[in-house]
């Protein structure tokens, strides 16, 4: 008895599909699960120790000078300030939420933006980003630095 071959094919297929539903997608969904960070019921980090933690040096002018921090893949130039902040009170960082811009930082060291003109910026390995320090992601052994300048002095 022979089959059609465009029956075949089609059933063939159709099988082909089936397996790969079946055996293959969770497979795949427990990979992406292992590469990522997983949420426990109220948000938080389940694993820890999973995340790789690197170091960036930071500077902040006329308070500290080239301070290796540690900072877990994927923080932002922002959250490696904040844990600096976090294990040293003399960097008395103060932030401030902006709608439509993002969280900027007000003041440093008791030295608030504003003051003769001057507020806090921020480079990267001596560049200014085009983003704000809450959306720059850091790379292993960045530097950076914050700077209380004028913004014609930051250009």
């Amino acid at each position: 008895m022979m089959m059609n071959k465009k029956f075949i094919w089609p059933t063939l297929l159709a099988i082909a599909i089936f397996t790969v539903l079946v055996f293959g997608l969770p497979t795949l969904t427990d990979r992406d699960r292992q590469q990522s960070p997983q949420q426990n019921d109220v948000g938080s980090t389940a694993s820890n120790a999973d995340i790789k933690t690197q170091n960036v040096s930071i500077t902040v002018q006329g308070i500290l000078e080239d301070r290796q921090v540690a900072f877990k893949d994927g923080q932002t130039a922002l959250q490696a300030l904040q844990n600096l902040n976090d294990n040293d009170p003399s960097i008395q960082l103060s932030v401030k939420e902006f709608s439509g811009l993002g969280t900027l930082v007000e003041s440093l060291g008791g030295i608030s933006n504003g003051t003769d003109g001057k507020y806090w910026h921020y480079k990267v390995n001596g560049a200014l980003p085009m983003v704000g320090a809450d959306q720059y992601k850091l790379l292993p052994d960045d530097k950076l630095e914050w700077y209380f300048i004028t913004p014609d002095e930051a250009k």
